[in-house]
């Protein structure tokens, strides 16, 4: 029975045997349901909806095979007559609900879905959020996602309210940055969201390239800065002023970014407070920067001063960018590279590349001894190299190519970039990971464990992988994949009899037919199944489908992308 549903679903026959088809969805066999209903895609329409939605009912969710060929049977009803299933926001069943908001994303029904936003099912409403917001977005319904923004409460699930306040700055416009501004004053969210709401709106006046909710690729216009402000006009006071302290963070990062001067009081009080949190007072110190107050230069010396390296830092930074010829830079740059802290120390290195004073050649010629010698910490020996690499004293350039090319014939996968095993940012190799627009990581692997069911990726999964592999894998993977690649994901070439070539992974074979798993996003799984007697012949290639990351990443990103994949434990 089953079989006859398939074969006919594949006929594309007419009413009469759609009607026959139809009868199947009540079949005892969860098997045959599943193949009606499929078939009902390509045969069915309106007349049947009463079977579907009973099929969707009796399963309730529980088996996923038998909710797809709903969602598939109920999707070629909706092509007959949208109504058929924006009708359905008002039906009794979750389940039917759900499976009505993903056929009119599957027909691109924007404006049907608005109903179901305010659906008193979390789990419905966040599925319209991501219907009309995911992916290349459903135009017809992000004005009304954007004003949903408006009747949020602490009950409404994190996925709506998230996608609610990117599709305000997809839209870009006066209206959308006042409603993200009345949000933050609310108050009515958890904290994390409405600082995702501040950093938003300090996105607003450049080209927003990547949203902040997938990653997907929009490419929009810079939206008016004028507009930005007098969204700040409305909500700054809650921002700096809240009890949270990512809140406060994001409220600072949208006054550096969007120059708000107009907080320049309330920073300047939160840099000079001892008591204030660290991050605090590093995010006011960058504002102050950027918004060239008249404290700086008091403020970094204080912070200098401080017992938190990371505020200590942040102001040696600003003073060699804003005081170079500062007698204090010298002494704070010394005390710098004798810290505790080894994000201090490498800092101090890269700021002692950008001086040409016979101080700073001599630290690294110092160092370079110590590199030379396998006596600097392992940590430091990429910024020195660099910071001798960019010298512009001849002698220290000769001597970083010199240790460049005794470092290729030692291993000449890595070559230099063995300096980058060690020392590198999690949290900043993360950030590269998720959105550096060349790397483009997530387009092949997954970073965090799948859903169960979930198809493989192009690449493998990289959440745990620094519980299955030690750091010199993943370096050497990242730096040059062709060197090691692992038999799953082998790209393999296949000529056809019918003189096409087909390139993809061997995801399943037998005697009869071998499936190949075509590159694609990862949960995409697509597929093409091949039998054995239309292939001409088959090579497997030795060249990885990944990039070589050294040639899109810098030697210091690619030591915090390691440093990030080495930090993906698996769950005890």
């Amino acid at each position: 029975r089953a079989q006859a549903a398939r074969v006919l679903g594949d006929s594309r026959g007419g009413a009469g045997i759609a009607d026959a088809v139809a009868l199947l969805l009540s079949d005892p066999e969860p098997r045959v349901r599943l193949q009606a209903g499929l078939a009902l895609n390509r045969l069915g329409g309106a007349r049947h909806l009463a079977p579907v939605l009973a099929l969707l009912q009796e399963n309730a969710g529980t088996d996923r095979y038998l909710r797809h060929a709903g969602i598939m049977a109920l999707t070629a009803a909706g092509k007959e007559s949208k109504e058929i299933l924006s009708d359905l926001a008002g039906h009794a069943s979750i389940e039917v609900r759900l499976a009505a908001v993903v056929a009119l994303r599957r027909l691109g029904y924007g404006d049907e879905l608005v109903p179901f936003l305010h659906d008193t099912s979390s789990e419905v409403a966040a599925e319209a959020a991501r219907a009309i917001h995911d992916d290349e977005s459903l135009p017809g319904g992000l004005e009304a996602l954007a004003e949903s923004l408006s009747a949020v409460t602490a009950r409404s699930p994190e996925a709506l309210v998230r996608r609610a306040v990117s599709a305000n700055r997809l839209l870009g416009t006066r209206p959308a940055a006042l409603r993200l501004a009345d949000f933050i004053a609310s108050g009515t969210a958890t904290p994390a969201v409405r600082a995702e709401a501040l950093e938003t709106l300090a996105t607003w006046s450049v080209p927003f390239a990547l949203d902040r909710v997938q990653g997907w690729y929009r490419g929009l216009p810079a939206a008016s800065s004028s507009d930005a402000h007098l969204a700040l006009d409305h909500c700054i006071g809650a921002g700096l002023g809240s009890p949270d302290e990512v809140v406060r963070a994001a409220a600072t990062l949208a006054v550096k970014s969007l120059a708000y001067t107009q907080a320049l009081p309330r920073l300047e009080k939160s840099v000079f407070d001892d008591t204030a949190p660290a991050e605090q007072r590093i995010s006011a110190l960058g504002a102050l920067r950027a918004l060239n107050s008249s404290q700086l230069g008091k403020a970094v010396r204080a912070c200098l001063q401080a017992g938190d390296s990371a505020l200590r830092t942040a102001a040696l930074t600003i003073l060699a960018q804003t005081e170079p010829t500062s007698a204090e830079l010298p002494g704070a740059l010394d005390r710098a590279l004798a810290a505790a802290s080894l994000d201090e120390r490498q800092v101090a290195w890269s700021l002692l590349a950008r001086r040409q004073d016979p101080s700073a050649r001599e630290h690294i010629a110092r160092a370079m001894d110590r590199l030379e010698g396998g006596e600097l910490p392992a940590g430091e020996r990429l910024d020195v190299y660099l910071a001798a690499h960019g010298s512009e004293d001849p002698t220290l350039v000769a001597r970083a190519k010199a240790w460049e090319a005794a470092a290729q014939g030692r291993d000449p996968i890595l070559g230099f970039f063995a300096l980058a095993l060690e020392g590198g940012n999690s949290s900043k190799g993360r950030q590269i990971a998720e959105g550096h627009l060349a790397a483009q990581c997530t387009g092949c692997h997954r970073l965090d464990p799948p859903l169960p069911g979930a198809s493989p990726g192009t690449g493998p999964d990289l959440a745990g992988v620094g519980s299955r592999r030690d750091r010199s894998y993943l370096l050497r993977a990242v730096v040059n994949p062709s060197a090691d690649i692992d038999e799953a994901y082998r790209l393999t070439q296949f000529a056809l009899k019918s003189g096409e070539t087909v390139f993809g992974t061997v995801a399943a074979e037998t005697s009869e037919t071998v499936t190949i798993r075509l590159p694609g996003a990862p949960g995409a799984n697509v597929t093409r199944e091949v039998p054995t007697t239309e292939i001409l012949s088959r090579q497997s290639q030795n060249v990885s489908i990944m990039p070589p990351m050294s040639a899109l990443l810098t030697p210091l990103e690619i030591r915090d992308l390691v440093a990030f994949l080495a930090s993906q434990k698996e769950a005890p």
